[in-house]
């Protein structure tokens, strides 16, 4: 689909409080705006899939929500932390830190991944 320039400029006498003007579409009453379905994002997008299949299905022929569906249960306490390492694991040993850091001193790198020692 070609990209098509949009100039917001000629909707605005259609468009006024961030809504279509009256005259161009029909505001619901409030009785209309009561008896409105409240769906969930879920609820939409499952009865989107039911309308490529049938054009004519409707909420009551979705099924009903179930148990699997609803989210799972959050825990309200941790469980137990993971077993600390002792300080220092990892390092070298005391008389070979000074070495590694002569060669960490010495190291050169340069573009394109290669490092020289």
């Amino acid at each position: 689909m070609p990209r098509r320039s949009l100039d917001l400029a000629l909707w605005e006498p259609l468009i006024e409080d961030r809504a279509f003007v009256p005259w161009l579409v029909r505001q619901p009453g409030p009785a209309e705006v009561a008896r409105a379905r409240h769906l969930t994002l879920a609820q939409a997008g499952a009865l989107e899939d039911a309308w490529r299949a049938n054009p004519a299905a409707s909420l009551a022929d979705l099924a009903p929500p179930s148990a699997q569906d609803a989210p799972a249960p959050v825990a309200l306490r941790c469980g137990s932390p993971p077993p600390r390492r002792p300080p220092g694991r990892g390092r070298p040993p005391p008389g070979r830190r000074g070495a590694v850091r002569a060669l960490q001193e010495k190291a050169v790198c340069r573009w394109g991944g290669r490092c020289e020692l």
